[in-house]
């Protein structure tokens, strides 16, 4: 059995000031890694990437397979008429 442990400690004996620290210091290093991540993509893609608004959609769908493009405008804030994806996906109302 593994136990989990945290900043050193084994986390059934780490204090939550602690679990707070190392989470703190996690959520700080989310930017740099995202950064990382996406050089890193870049370098193995040498292809244009899509704009945000053609990526949230997608996203989403991933996410939320079956969704529909007034479910999608909704979670996204956007107008269903702006809703566009490169192809359809699961649901016949995406349109291509």
């Amino acid at each position: 059995m593994l136990i989990p442990v945290v900043g050193g400690v084994p986390a059934s004996s780490a204090s939550s000031q602690d679990i707070d620290h190392v989470a703190s210091a996690l959520v700080a290093s989310l930017p740099a890694l995202h950064r990382a991540l996406e050089r890193q993509a870049d370098q193995e893609f040498p292809r244009p990437r899509l704009p945000e608004g053609r990526l949230a959609p997608l996203w989403l769908v991933e996410e939320r397979e079956g969704i529909t493009v007034r479910e999608a405008a909704d979670a996204l804030l956007m107008k269903p008429d702006n809703v566009r994806v490169p192809w359809s996906r699961s649901s016949p109302s995406w349109s291509c």
